[in-house]
């Protein structure tokens, strides 16, 4: 499938590379950094029509590394090297419409730059479409298809894609769950420091499944996943706090624990109405 072409309606993302390139020299002109070089370089390289090189840039000015971050010349960027047929360029673009980082929120588009990411071998696209389809955001929702798909952004070395299906098994989501299965990719995604991974392999321990029961190694990873706000793990652990399994009884910490959670969207956190 071709990857889709620019959208001259959206801000920030339709810029003549003439622009592009004055903008990108006014980001890197920062510093003297080797890396600040290797920017120019890419840049220059970018310029020259190599799109590879356009989606190595726009992840170092999305990410702010040895440049000025800036959301809507990563937008640009990650949009010419979609065009130019580099398939990880269409799946962070598609982030970027998801989230509405340096360009409107389109969910819509999102979807499209993800399959096209995904069929193209990116990894990050198929784990992102996965989400989606698990989620029903911007499709209808389908588990199979989201298994599917996590397994192949697992298969491409994105360990989010291996995190989610973890949880997907660890859930009972999935038709046949497989604990064993889930053990080895949570386990998996957690030593590649996804904290989601962290937190299914916590709840693993807590409840002593296919690992060896222990609520101190539980409360250990949820900590980890709730350093990263990840918000159920910091519900869970608070959990722990208030009953003093596997730490040291805190219901003040406790407390604190479950409202960060509150706060960070886990809706199970907070207090129930009438509640306190």
């Amino acid at each position: 499938m071709k990857p889709p072409g620019p959208r001259r309606r959206t801000i920030g993302v339709s810029r003549s590379l003439t622009m592009l390139s004055l903008a990108l020299a006014a980001l890197i002109a920062v510093g003297c950094h080797p890396e600040s070089r290797e920017a120019m370089r890419l840049r220059d390289v970018c310029q020259a029509g190599d799109p590879a090189a356009c989606q190595d840039l726009g992840e170092r000015v999305a990410s702010g590394r040895h440049i000025l971050r800036d959301d809507a010349q990563a937008a640009a960027l990650f949009e010419q090297s979609c065009a130019g047929g580099i398939s990880g360029g269409c799946a962070r673009l598609g982030i970027m419409y998801f989230e509405g980082t340096g360009v409107a929120r389109d969910t819509t588009r999102a979807i499209t730059l993800w399959t096209v990411g995904c069929d193209g071998g990116a990894a990050i696209g198929c784990t992102r479409l996965g989400l989606a389809y698990q989620d029903g955001r911007g499709v209808t929702q389908d588990i199979l298809r989201a298994a599917g798909l996590l397994q192949q952004g697992c298969t491409g070395e994105d360990l989010r894609g291996c995190a989610y299906l973890g949880q997907l098994h660890l859930t009972g989501a999935v038709a046949v769950p497989d604990m064993g299965l889930a053990a080895e990719l949570l386990q998996r995604s957690c030593d590649g420091d996804v904290a989601i991974g962290c937190s299914g392999l916590a709840q693993l321990h807590l409840d002593g499944i296919v690992v060896a029961q222990d609520a101190s190694r539980a409360a250990q990873l949820w900590r980890r996943a709730c350093n990263s706000r990840v918000a159920v793990a910091c519900a869970r652990l608070g959990d722990q706090y208030l009953s003093g399994n596997g730490v040291d009884q805190d219901l003040s910490r406790g407390v604190a624990l479950r409202s960060q959670a509150c706060r960070w969207g886990y809706a199970e956190a907070c207090p129930t109405q009438g509640r306190t």
